[in-house]
């Protein structure tokens, strides 16, 4: 009897144990992202050219407005304050993928993908997601229906550095509804 309950014992700690570390993995990054990681080398090399080249950012976001092509809402406030490069749209299967390229004061280049409808692992969350792959410090997150990664080969402090800025504006944007409903209320 005893050696019974050992051994059920154990099985419990060795099945903890697996569930443990199949709960805790880090996600991958979806098939989009991927594909979008394979495709922005190419436009560093000059492999493949930039739909549209313009040093604002605003500039790029209209521009892709205007082509119905995946569009960011609004830009993290760090990368406002960084030229961009270009934009370029490519696909993912059916999902139509947009990617704008700045060029960072250390003189790396960071990427702003962005994708219609918010993935299930990008879904709005307090902080982004981050992940890294082949070399690729990515940060993911959903807003205003949209998916979006930020993608660079530069060190995870400065990618950190970019990304912090979401946090803000992200309770920026909710503090003022929240400010205006109170005033109602007086």
């Amino acid at each position: 009897a005893r050696r019974t309950i050992f051994a059920l014992a154990a099985g419990i700690v060795l099945l903890a144990a697996v569930a443990g570390v199949w709960f805790n993995r880090t996600p991958g990054l979806e098939r989009w992202q991927r594909d979008a990681l394979a495709f922005i080398p190419q436009l560093g090399s000059g492999a493949a050219r930039f739909d549209m080249e313009n040093k604002d950012a605003i500039v790029l976001q209209r521009w892709l407005q205007a082509q119905d092509a995946p569009a960011p809402a609004a830009f993290p406030d760090a990368l406002r304050t960084l030229p961009a490069l270009g934009c370029k749209t490519i696909h993912s299967g059916d999902r139509a993928i947009s990617i704008i390229c700045f060029e960072m004061e250390t003189g790396k280049s960071i990427h702003l993908v962005v994708t219609e409808g918010e993935s299930p692992s990008s879904a709005p969350s307090a902080a982004p997601r981050f992940v890294e792959q082949d070399g690729w410090r990515t940060a993911s997150w959903g807003a205003s229906g949209h998916a979006y990664m930020l993608a660079t080969k530069a060190s995870e402090r400065e990618l950190r550095a970019i990304v912090s800025g979401l946090r803000t504006a992200a309770r920026v944007r909710i503090a003022k509804p929240l400010v205006a409903l109170g005033a109602i209320w007086r």
